[in-house]
């Protein structure tokens, strides 16, 4: 009975060591073209969890919404009551002892158009204002409170004056106590940690 001779031994390498042993390969899981591939041992760094809005920033940003609401309500209750004002335009220029008809459609239509304007950059930016601070910009705090003082200044000077109709003069109210209470909601302790938290992100 004949056994089968052993393997030869492994040849020594020039350093008389054997030969290292082949390390495994690993092959890349398939990935979607243009994203990074996966490996089994690995895989790309998951991004940062998104920030939720507090109460008190979502509370702030519905109000803000409510006040572009208001100021559309404000331009169509304006819009309405221009009738008097063109009245008013043509008594004081009959007291000035300048009156024409030319000079009352004038200084009429500035009025209209100004109103339009005005009404329409309020309205865009209480939605600007609502975007940039829900996005916990804190830059946009700071406008938001600079336009809200001015906001309530406007409104103590039109209160003091007495000249403004009076359904315009109880919106403009509304819009300044709708101010004041949003500056409070934005200053608030968990609002000053959503801004910090954004601020923070990459």
């Amino acid at each position: 009975m004949t056994s089968t001779p052993p393997p030869p031994p492994p040849e020594p390498t020039d350093e008389g060591q054997q030969p290292a042993a082949s390390s495994p390969s690993y092959s890349s899981y398939p990935a979607p073209e243009g994203s990074m591939p996966v490996y089994p041992q690995g895989g790309t760094e998951p991004e940062a969890a998104a920030v939720p809005q507090p109460p008190s920033i979502q509370t702030a940003v519905r109000l803000m919404w409510a006040g572009a609401a208001l100021s559309l309500l404000q331009l169509l209750v304006g819009l309405l009551t221009l009738g008097s004002v063109k009245d008013n335009i043509a008594d004081q220029l009959r007291d000035d002892g300048t009156f024409t008809q030319d000079k009352v459609d004038t200084a009429y239509n500035v009025i209209v158009i100004n109103t339009v304007v005005g009404t329409l950059l309020a309205i865009a930016l209480w939605l600007g204002m609502a975007k940039a601070n829900g996005d916990g910009r804190k830059w946009a705090r700071v406008v938001a409170t600079a336009l809200g003082v001015l906001n309530v200044l406007v409104v103590i000077t039109a209160v003091a004056q007495g000249q403004a109709d009076p359904l315009s003069l109880v919106l403009s109210v509304i819009v300044a106590v709708l101010a004041i209470t949003i500056l409070v909601l934005l200053w608030r302790k968990e609002s000053t940690d959503f801004y910090n938290s954004k601020s923070r992100r990459p």
